[in-house]
C-alpha cells in the first residue's frame, strides 16, 4: 500500500499495536486493508497509535503515530492532556491532510480518538470518524472523568462498529447509548487462505499428527483450554490414535496448561504450536477431524469462522458469539459452557459419524462463503464511510 496521491480519499485504520503482532483484530485490519486495496473506493493505510515522533514500517505497509492525549482518566492526566493540546492536535490535523484522510476507523479505540474527536469538534477534521470495537475493548466508564472522555467521544464519532449482535447489545448497556448508534459488522475470512482447496504445504514446526482434534486460540483464561484438556482426558483412553493440537499465540495460562497435559499423562497425545501464521493454521485446521472451542466469553470468534471457511467440523461452548455462528446442530454443534463431560459427548459424536459432521461442515462453510466473506465485511465499512 503506497502512499495515496492528493487525488485519492484515504481510509485510514488505526491499532494501538503494530498490525505483524499475532492476533484476531490485527488480522481483521490487515485482511480489511487488503481487500480494499484491490476492490475499494478508498486508499486504504494502516497507522499504529504509539508513543514518540511518527515513523513508517520498512515495507511502508504501516506508519507510527501519536494519536494519544488522554494518558490516563485523572484529574493529573486531563490537565497533562490539556498542556499537551495544542501541539498534539496541529501534527494530528497535519498528518489527516497529509494522508488526504477522508476516514479514520479506530479499533481497539481506548482513549486514542480523543485528539482526532477534539479535530471534528472544532471543525479542523471534516472526514468521518468510525469506532471499532471487538469484546474486551467494551466496559463501562470508572470515575467522572472517564465518562466525560467516552462520552465525548462516542457522541462525536459518525458510527460505533460492533463485530457481533451481542456485542453491540453489550455497547448499548455499558456505553448508554441508543441501539441505533451502533452498526453490526461481523468480521470477515479470507477464503483464499481458509477455504480449505488450497495446500498450503507443511512448514518445519508444523508436523502434524495423522488424526487429531484441534483448537485455536491464545493461551489466556478466557479461551478455557483447562476445560478441553478434561474433555480430551476423557476421550484419550477410548481413542488411542487421537491426538490433540493446541495453536495460539502465547500467553499467561500456557504454563498451566501444560502441567495439566502432564499430570494427565498427555503429553505425547498433545502438541502446542505458538505464533503460527495464517497458513499454518489453515493447515492445521483443514486437516483437523474437528475443531473445538470451549471460550468462557467471545464476541465474534474468528477461529471459529476460520474453522467453517475450512469446511471443519465445529463444537463450541453454547455462548453468544458462538451461537450467532452455529445454529442448533445444522452447522456444528454446541454444549453447555463449562460442561467438559458435555464437551468430551459432543467431539465424540463428530467422530464416530463422520456423515453427519460433513454435512453440518459442508452447510456452515456455505453460509460462510454467503455471509461472512472479507469483501462483504469490506464493503459495509465503506457503506458507513459513505453515509451523509
Amino acid at each position: 500500500m503506497n502512499r495515496p496521491t492528493s487525488l485519492q480519499a484515504t481510509y485510514l485504520f488505526v491499532l494501538p499495536w503494530e498490525p505483524y503482532h499475532v492476533g484476531g483484530v490485527s488480522n481483521v485490519v490487515n485482511n480489511l486493508a487488503r481487500v480494499m486495496a484491490v476492490h475499494g473506493s478508498f486508499a486504504p493505510r494502516i497507522a499504529v497509535n504509539q508513543l514518540g515522533p511518527a515513523r513508517t514500517s520498512g515495507t511502508d505497509n504501516w506508519f507510527g503515530f501519536e494519536f494519544s492525549l488522554l494518558a490516563s482518566p485523572s484529574g493529573v492526566g486531563l490537565l497533562k492532556a490539556c498542556i499537551k493540546a495544542p501541539l498534539s492536535l496541529w501534527r494530528t490535523a497535519r498528518m489527516l491532510r497529509t494522508h488526504n484522510v477522508q476516514v479514520i476507523n479506530f479499533h481497539y479505540p481506548g482513549f486514542a480518538p480523543l485528539g482526532v474527536t477534539l479535530l471534528k469538534r472544532l471543525g479542523l477534521y471534516r472526514g468521518k470518524l468510525l469506532l471499532s470495537y471487538h469484546g474486551t475493548d467494551v466496559a463501562p466508564p470508572r470515575g467522572a472523568i472517564e465518562r466525560l472522555v467516552q462520552r465525548l467521544m462516542l457522541s462525536s464519532a459518525d458510527r460505533l462498529v460492533a463485530c457481533s449482535n451481542s456485542l453491540a447489545r453489550r455497547m448499548t448497556s455499558d456505553f448508554g447509548i441508543p441501539p441505533q448508534r451502533v452498526a453490526v459488522i461481523f468480521n470477515g475470512v479470507d477464503e483464499s487462505v481458509f477455504g480449505g482447496e488450497t495446500d498450503h504445504g507443511t512448514s518445519p514446526q508444523l508436523l502434524v499428527p495423522r488424526w487429531f482434534i484441534v483448537n485455536v486460540g491464545s493461551f489466556i483464561p478466557r479461551k478455557n483450554h483447562m476445560l478441553l484438556i478434561e474433555a480430551f482426558s476423557m476421550l484419550a483412553p477410548r481413542y488411542p490414535e487421537l491426538h490433540l493440537c493446541i495453536a495460539g499465540a502465547d500467553g499467561e495460562e500456557r504454563s498451566a496448561v501444560e502441567a495439566a497435559i502432564a499430570s494427565r499423562s498427555l503429553t505425547s497425545r498433545v502438541r502446542i504450536y505458538l505464533d503460527l501464521d495464517q497458513k499454518d493454521v489453515a493447515t492445521l485446521l483443514s486437516k483437523a477431524a474437528v475443531c473445538v472451542q470451549p471460550s468462557l466469553a467471545e464476541s465474534f470468534p474468528l477461529a471459529v469462522l476460520e474453522a467453517a471457511a475450512s469446511g471443519t467440523p465445529i463444537v463450541a461452548s453454547d455462548i453468544p458469539g458462538h451461537d450467532e455462528l452455529i445454529h442448533g446442530e445444522r452447522t456444528g454443534l454446541l454444549f453447555p459452557l463449562g460442561n467438559a463431560a458435555k464437551c468430551a459427548a459432543a467431539i465424540a459424536s463428530v467422530l464416530e459419524d463422520p456423515g453427519s459432521a460433513t454435512e453440518r461442515a459442508t452447510a456452515q462453510k456455505e453460509r460462510v462463503h454467503q455471509r461472512f466473506t472479507l469483501l462483504s465485511c469490506m464493503r459495509h465499512y465503506e457503506q458507513l464511510a459513505c453515509e451523509p
